[in-house]
């Protein structure tokens, strides 16, 4: 889906209902993934950070490595463990941002055809997509606004406490979009001074930039995130967190964080 459509909102949801399950559910970042080996990497790590490290043996490898994993030995690593896991998913977020999404797409594939009891899910804007268009194993659906009910749905999950009449408007304001929908919830929660901020927003840019002014007034480096918003904002909204952290001289880790 295109930008703000709730790929990620998506993923998180996915996530929440399926560990109410008892499934185990690793999330995996693509982003600067280059080389199937990185992807491997990934994986190994999500789950050596997860409550079930203890169920599969990744330490040894991830200590072991030179900076990859064969995605051979990741595929081997999780079919042993698929005996203690029930059902286990894993659920990959921007493909897009991977820096050869063909590459990184084929070796999704390679790794799911090799894991037969693990599902997998892969979040991407509409561009790289296009890459798991060609991969036999994989459904492809595109997302697109939500719904007003779909709306109230997710502001309802994202703050339990708003009232009716203001999850009815917030819902209106937002037009479809989830990213907006959960920012100002979750600030509404937390600030009643958005509420006097929302009723005099004359635009979603107008409520747009008050909710970046929150953000970087309330950052651990307001300075540091106010260049980073400025870099992305002049490439477009399409520059890479690896492009983003190289003209920053910071690494790509502290640019997630910031972001």
């Amino acid at each position: 889906g295109e930008p703000g459509t709730g790929k990620t909102t998506l993923l998180a949801l996915t996530a929440q209902e399926l560990s109410s399950q008892g499934r185990p559910v690793f999330g995996v970042p693509l982003g600067s993934v280059r080389y199937p080996g990185d992807l491997g990497v990934r994986v190994l790590n999500a789950i050596a950070g997860s409550p079930y490290k203890d169920a599969v043996d990744v330490e040894r490898t991830l200590r072991s490595s030179d900076g990859d994993v064969p995605l051979t030995e990741t595929a081997a690593i999780l079919n042993r463990a698929s005996a203690r896991l029930p059902s286990p998913v894993l659920l990959m977020d921007a493909l897009d941002e991977s820096v050869f999404p063909s590459r990184v797409a084929s070796a999704i594939e390679q790794l799911s055809l090799e894991l037969d009891d693990w599902k997998f899910v892969v979040a991407s804007r509409l561009g790289a997509a296009e890459e798991l268009r060609r991969l036999r194993s994989f459904s492809v659906l595109e997302l697109r606004g939500l719904a007003g009910v779909d709306a109230a749905d997710i502001l309802r999950a994202s703050a339990p406490s708003l009232p009716a009449d203001i999850i009815a408007r917030i819902t209106e304001f937002a037009g479809g979009n989830p990213v907006l929908l959960q920012a100002v919830a979750r600030d509404l929660q937390r600030s009643a001074s958005l509420a006097t901020a929302g009723d005099g927003a004359s635009s979603l840019a107008d409520a747009l930039e008050w909710l970046v002014n929150e953000a970087v007034s309330e950052s651990a480096d307001p300075a540091k995130l106010g260049e980073l918003l400025e870099e992305l904002a002049l490439a477009g909204g399409r520059e890479r967190i690896a492009a983003l952290a190289g003209k920053s001289r910071i690494t790509d880790g502290e640019v997630s964080r910031l972001l």
